[in-house]
């Protein structure tokens, strides 16, 4: 074999390949970046490329856990912070926002019902922005809510049929991310979650719940998985279809 470096190593199991740059002020160390689209391998110029095979041959399981786990997880999107949008989605179903002033009142006011979201409003001028703001904090407060009492619950249940335990769970707001597990038991889940459809909510939990028995993702890992939740795959693909769109509050 060659000593000269590769530009790329193929590994069978994956659509991407493994990108090998080569650095001069890399004396010893080796690191790997994964992203969607590609691998990083960042090498000592001086590494011979056997070394090179045998490290991405050692670390094939890790590398094939790595990419899955990252495209699994949602992409961020550009969105204005400022601008509310005008639907919002809980539960998977679609629901309208729509604004009421109300001159009794003298503060602003979230109402559900049915498919409708009522932002009540007082009486006065407000601008743009700030009427968008408002809204916008009123709905993520109202989900935050909403996730934090259903998310409790589902674990607590999963975690019954499943036959784990979990230390702590605790609500995030991340854009990249629908949950997670930590080697100590905690559970973190993503408040925008909330607005996918139930049986989706449903595998994210199972997934980190497995977790507390395969701290990967190896087959067995996904073997729990799918005894507890058979249709995992349709879920997976319902969250890379409409992720973006839960990505948007």
């Amino acid at each position: 074999m060659s000593n000269r470096l590769p530009r790329t190593v193929r590994i069978n199991e994956l659509p991407v390949a493994v990108e090998v740059v080569p650095s001069m002020r890399r004396k010893k160390t080796v690191s790997m970046e994964v992203y969607h689209s590609k691998i990083i391998l960042r090498v000592p110029a001086s590494l011979p490329s056997e070394a090179i095979f045998d490290l991405v041959e050692k670390r094939r399981q890790w590398i094939l856990d790595k990419w899955q786990e990252v495209t699994e997880q949602p992409q961020p999107v550009a969105s204005n912070t400022h601008a509310a949008p005008q639907d919002i989605l809980l539960y998977g179903q679609e629901l309208s926002i729509v604004h009421v002033t109300e001159h009794a009142t003298t503060r602003f006011a979230l109402k559900h019902r049915d498919n409708r979201v009522t932002i009540v409003r007082p009486s006065k001028t407000f601008n743009d922005q700030f009427l968008s703001e408002t809204t916008r904090g009123l709905v993520v407060s109202w989900l935050r809510t909403t996730a934090r009492r259903d998310f409790t619950e589902r674990l607590d249940k999963w975690a019954s049929v499943m036959s784990v335990s979990y230390r702590d769970f605790r609500l995030k707001d991340q854009k990249t991310r629908w949950g997670s597990c930590s080697s100590l038991g905690n559970i973190n889940l993503n408040w925008r979650l909330i607005q996918a459809p139930e049986w989706v909510i449903d595998y994210v939990v199972i997934h980190e719940l497995a977790h507390l028995r395969e701290l990967n993702h190896s087959p067995s890992f996904w073997s729990i998985v799918g005894r507890y939740c058979p249709n995992y795959l349709e879920a997976k693909n319902w969250l890379k279809i409409h992720g973006a769109k839960l990505l948007l509050w």
